[in-house]
Formats: structure tokens, sequence, C-alpha cells
């Protein structure tokens, strides 16, 4: 399951959706970037079933100024 909105669009109601939707052959991937996301997923599918990623080259905002870094993409699993 991929995971992508707004962390303060994570609410209870959404959560408990996921919840629903979660099998016991679901994994999840999440794009929030806010790490409290990754627990309230967790809490709702179960831990283990989270799949580490960061998201790489991502824009950013400064002031008045857009950042923009041409190189983007999501990496995903455990670190060895």
């Amino acid at each position: 399951m991929l995971v992508a909105l707004k962390h303060q669009h994570l609410t209870e109601s959404v959560l408990k959706n996921i919840n629903a939707l979660t099998g016991p052959a679901t994994l999840a991937l999440s794009v929030i970037n806010r790490l409290e996301s990754k627990k309230l997923l967790g809490h709702a599918c179960g831990q283990e079933k989270i799949v580490p990623a960061i998201a790489v080259g991502i824009d950013a905002v400064h002031g008045k100024t857009v950042l923009l870094i041409r190189v983007k993409k999501i990496t995903a699993g455990k670190v060895i």
C-alpha cells in the first residue's frame, strides 16, 4: 500500500480506513515526510508492515525561494 498525503490529513478516520485495508500480506510504503507519520501508520497497520523509505532530491521552499533539485527518487528497504 502506498500512503501519500499530507501529515495533517492522517486523521483517526484515515488511519481506521488504512487498518481496514491492511491484510496479512500487506506492506505499507509511506511518502509522508514527517517521522511521526510512520509511527501513526505503524499503529494502524502494524509496525512490521512498514517498509522503510526516504525521499531523495525533493523540492524545498526557503523563504520566498523554491529550490528545485532535478534528481528525485524514493529509496525503500532496510539499510544493511
